[in-house]
């Protein structure tokens, strides 16, 4: 209902407002100044009715809220009273012991598994310099082969026969040591 009265009034203060123009217009400046009267009137009575209109959502918002923190206190309280039944008989000084067990058990299990862990025999840093001398071995043999093969001129065009050679060298190289690679995760 007030709603309705709202737009109804904010349509009367347009009607006013165009009215006052259009005497003004005509040179009618008396007339004019009663429609900006009855203009600021009816703005006086939509503002308090704008005002109501606040006033009631205000108070549905509230009883809203009372309805939803009712809700909310019934639900804790029911929670709480649940939540008591679980934990039954057990005491924040059982739980403090069971914790200081559980800690305890935990570190020996990873004493166990680190023992366990550790190697037996030689250690992996043994194997990594001779995998390094190897590696280095292998690479002068390549350059050391791909010294003695020859590509003729005619094959490439001039000036890329050290490209080539280059190319070569290092998909060779790579080669070998993907396959090399491959057989020591083997064994």
């Amino acid at each position: 209902m007030l709603e309705k009265r709202d737009k109804l009034l904010d349509k009367r203060i347009e009607q006013e407002t165009d009215k006052a123009r259009q005497l003004l217009r005509e040179g009618k400046k008396p007339q004019a100044a009663l429609c900006l009267k009855r203009k600021k009137t009816l703005d006086v009575q939509r503002k308090r009715i704008q005002a109501s209109m606040v006033n009631n959502e205000e108070m549905i918002a509230k009883f809203e809220e009372a309805a939803l923190n009712v809700e909310v206190f019934q639900a804790q309280k029911s929670g709480a009273k649940n939540l008591k039944k679980a934990y039954g008989g057990i005491k924040p000084e059982d739980i403090d012991e069971q914790i200081a067990d559980i800690q305890e058990t935990m570190a020996d299990a990873e004493d166990i598994s680190n023992a366990l862990a550790q190697p037996l025999g030689m250690e992996d840093d043994d194997f990594e310099d001779d995998l390094l001398a190897l590696e280095e071995e292998m690479a002068t043999e390549d350059m050391k082969d791909l010294d003695n093969v020859k590509i003729g001129k005619s094959e490439l065009p001039a000036g890329k026969e050290e490209v080539a050679n280059e190319e070569e060298a290092t998909a060779e190289s790579d080669d070998e040591l993907a396959a090399l690679e491959k057989e020591m995760i083997a064994s």
